[in-house]
């Protein structure tokens, strides 16, 4: 398994959250740019937490895909990134999400 995010820190707390469960000999973290990963980069499965605002986004509205990492080209662009890693893509999304958007996906 790959772990990777631009953040060092970010690594730091999944490398300590892999070690608290007994898994960090399963889990190989890499600093990098999940952007520039698709060609590099293969695997089964590609389970994904993207960026979607957290506690702070909007509960009282349908949270739309193309809001997601939008300075990259929003959700759908994240997602053509994991098929070209992976044929399977686990996405962790909030449950406001648009759903006609993820249903053809």
């Amino acid at each position: 398994m790959i772990g990777i995010d631009y953040d060092e820190n970010k690594i730091k707390l999944a490398k300590n959250n892999a070690k608290v469960y007994g898994v960090e000999d399963k889990i190989q973290f890499r600093t990098g740019d999940y952007f520039r990963s698709g060609n590099v980069l293969k695997a089964n499965v590609v389970y994904m937490s993207p960026p979607w605002g957290g506690p702070n986004y909007l509960r009282n509205h349908i949270y739309s895909m193309a809001n997601m990492c939008s300075n990259h080209g929003g959700g759908q662009r994240i997602f053509e990134i994991a098929r070209q890693i992976a044929p399977r893509v686990v996405i962790h999304l909030p449950r406001n999400v648009d759903k006609s958007e993820v249903s053809g996906i």
